[in-house]
């Protein structure tokens, strides 16, 4: 089993490739120890996804919907949901430079 270790950037991406490719359904399988920064665009997962094709499922669409603000905190880490109307997701990384 491999472990993507730059999770942030492989949910922005992917979660960005699939709302442009009208995915709203997937599992993501990584034969590589890491997905590579890139330049943060969405547009090589797009691509790979429109050219592997899309399998519509026969079952019930059933989503999570955040009604109220939710926030997780740990040391200097944070991880929060606010309801809103359409998809959104903000990621930011702080490299240490020391």
């Amino acid at each position: 089993m491999h472990y993507a270790f730059f999770v942030p950037f492989l949910v922005f991406a992917f979660q960005a490739a699939f709302l442009l490719a009208g995915i709203d359904n997937a599992r993501i399988v990584i034969d590589g120890p890491e997905v590579p920064i890139m330049d943060g665009s969405a547009a090589p997962f797009v691509k790979l996804i429109n050219n592997s094709g899309k399998i519509k499922q026969n079952c019930e669409r059933r989503a999570i919907v955040i009604k109220q603000p939710i926030s997780v905190v740990s040391g200097d880490k944070y991880a929060g949901f606010t309801p809103f109307p359409i998809p959104v997701m903000n990621v930011d990384i702080d490299f240490d430079s020391a």
